[in-house]
């Protein structure tokens, strides 16, 4: 799911939600193989969805200023909009 995540291309909000996704998979592999407290994999988790929220919110914002975001022209969308860049890069 990680490498699918990284060879999209197209999509950008596809991508960013393979790559939460992909941590919520994690946590669910860990509590079926490991005993642990149930505090743990929570404020992982929480970190991980807030994290996600607020990338996902950039990306729509991106796409209602910019049209269409696509990864191959990521970079330069970022750049001209500073804001959205703060935003993202506190994310990431």
């Amino acid at each position: 799911m990680i490498l699918k995540s990284f060879t999209e291309r197209r999509w950008a909000r596809k991508s960013w939600l393979l790559i939460i996704m992909n941590h919520l998979w994690i946590a669910l592999a860990i509590s079926f193989n490991e005993e642990f407290k149930y505090g743990q994999p929570i404020l992982y988790l929480s970190g991980v969805i807030v994290a996600g929220v607020i990338g996902f919110l950039t990306l729509v914002r991106l796409r209602k200023l910019e049209g269409s975001i696509g990864l191959h022209q990521f970079t330069d969308i970022l750049t001209n909009t500073q804001k959205s860049l703060l935003y993202f890069s506190s994310v990431v």
